[in-house]
């Protein structure tokens, strides 16, 4: 698109062209003097468009036989694709907390019990 603003600033469409094979378009008609705006308004797939590009073409620009030939250069940028991978680590816990102190104490507790229960067991069947 070919854009030029009007006296109060606002863009107007001077022109709309597709561009060929090669990528190239024409614009015919431009005066000199004036400034212009050439604004994609599509890009190729997997790619971004172009900033738009203002230009002015002099008052003394030199004519040759295809008249004015003034050359502008838009470029599409390539889109990027980023892929973010989370990983996530789950740990099983298997057993407890219990400090093995702790139920080495149980253990000789539970050994008294049982010794001191028996001792008593044996006491009571002998009278």
């Amino acid at each position: 698109m070919l854009l030029k603003n009007n006296s109060l600033g606002v863009p107007i469409l001077i022109a709309y062209e597709v561009t060929d094979e090669d990528g190239l378009i024409c614009f015919e008609g431009v005066l000199t003097g004036v400034e212009y705006t050439v604004m994609e308004y599509m890009s190729p797939d997997g790619y971004t468009l172009a900033e738009p590009v203002t230009f002015t073409i002099p008052d003394d620009t030199v004519a040759n036989d295809e008249g004015r030939v003034i050359t502008i250069t838009m470029t599409d940028k390539k889109l990027t694709t980023t892929i973010t991978t989370t990983t996530t680590t789950t740990s099983v816990k298997t057993g407890d907390d219990m400090p093995i102190g702790f139920a080495l104490a149980l253990i000789m507790i539970s050994f008294i019990m049982m010794a001191a229960e028996s001792v008593a067991f044996v006491r009571k069947f002998k009278k």
